[in-house]
């Protein structure tokens, strides 16, 4: 029998040939280029990268000297500036001793001074804050001035600064004054007592009292104190006693004022619920 030994071997794909083939041209043509086109390519290459970081260095210049910051509008930039309506110090009945008040007003009817920093001359710094229209007393219970006894009464200034404004009013907090008397201590002393109740369902931090009296026409102050109570939980009833270092004589009426800034986001405690008011 007749054996055919031989064997054919495979054909490789069309794709496979072409792209040999093409890898081949490709080859020959690159080894007939002339070598300068191989230096401008490279000096092309070797240039691109610091040209592409100018530009974009470039651009960004342009696009953030272009750029126009958003216009920000101060819902409060139109406030009037706190007015000090009335200032004055007072003699205590102690030689060199004397005490000051000040009446401040907000003359905004929409904007609140929810802290302001204040100061009589000479004076450490106290904070106050006042609601819109609002009218208030700042007292300056006791102070020496300088010189002693022998500089007579002086002229006080209160300088006002560190207003922040704000639209809000706050919550109002009440306070109910009961029991209240005056009179004067066996050691001499003129004083005024009583009980703030608290009128809220809140404990609050800190309660402000201050006290003004006024002569026989109740036209005038002439004399002023101020103290303060913390903690006063709700409903509670809370004993105060201001006294001053002397007595005081010819007096009128009495106004005592307790008050808690409502805009202060720590006056406020805690909330009791499920309490009715009493």
């Amino acid at each position: 029998m007749y054996y055919n030994t031989s064997m054919e071997l495979p054909q490789e794909p069309d794709w496979g040939f072409k792209f040999k083939r093409l890898l081949i041209t490709a080859s020959e043509q690159l080894q007939s280029s002339s070598k300068v086109w191989f230096i401008v390519l490279a000096v092309i290459a070797a240039a691109a990268i610091p040209a592409g970081y100018i530009l974009r260095s470039y651009a960004a210049k342009k696009l953030i000297s272009g750029y126009v910051l958003p216009q920000v509008t101060n819902p409060v930039a139109g406030a009037k500036s706190i007015e000090a309506l009335k200032t004055e110090t007072l003699e205590t009945g102690k030689p060199g001793v004397y005490s000051a008040y000040a009446q401040v007003r907000n003359p905004n009817a929409e904007f609140s001074a929810r802290e302001f920093t204040y100061r009589f001359a000479g004076q450490p710094e106290r904070q106050s804050y006042l609601l819109p229209g609002e009218s208030r007393f700042l007292i300056l219970p006791a102070f020496a001035p300088v010189g002693g006894a022998t500089a007579g009464k002086p002229a006080i200034q209160l300088v006002i600064d560190k207003v922040r404004w704000t639209a809000s009013t706050g919550t109002e907090v009440k306070f109910e004054v009961l029991q209240k008397q005056s009179g004067v201590t066996a050691e001499g002393n003129f004083f005024v007592e009583g009980l703030v109740k608290n009128l809220q369902a809140w404990r609050l931090r800190v309660v402000a009292v201050s006290i003004l009296v006024f002569d026989r026409q109740n036209q005038k102050i002439i004399a002023a104190n101020a103290t303060e109570m913390t903690d006063l939980v709700s409903y509670e009833s809370r004993y105060f006693r201001a006294l001053w270092p002397a007595a005081v004589t010819g007096y009128g009426q009495i106004s005592v004022i307790a008050a808690v800034n409502p805009l202060d986001p720590g006056g406020v405690l805690d909330v009791e619920e499920g309490i009715s008011p009493r």
